[in-house]
């Protein structure tokens, strides 16, 4: 191990801090990660529960972002959505490894 001189990931993460587009695209990943392992415990209700009584409802205190035409809830979609894009991604990640 050198001496003197920082170690490699001091100087990885001084670089990150200086480029503030790095700093805002990692605080987007992380937040999507912990988004993604926090699915059932933020979404509000189940996703693919549908209520023709609520289709199309507006955004209100029941519905933040609204329902969708079968009325589902569509922030409880958008966040369970988070698994299966992190899922994808991960796996396209590892397809152009080979």
């Amino acid at each position: 191990m050198p001496t003197g001189g920082p170690i490699v990931g001091q100087q990885v993460w001084k670089r990150f801090r200086r480029n503030r587009l790095v700093l805002v695209g990692l605080a987007i990943i992380v937040l999507l990660v912990l988004v993604a392992l926090f699915v059932p415990y933020l979404a509000p209700r189940d996703p693919s529960a549908q209520s023709l009584l609520n289709r199309r409802a507006e955004p209100d205190n029941e519905f933040v972002l609204g329902a969708d035409e079968f009325g589902r809830d569509i922030l409880s979609r958008l966040i369970f959505s988070t698994r299966i894009t992190l899922a994808v991604s991960d796996r396209d990640r590892d397809s152009d490894r080979r």
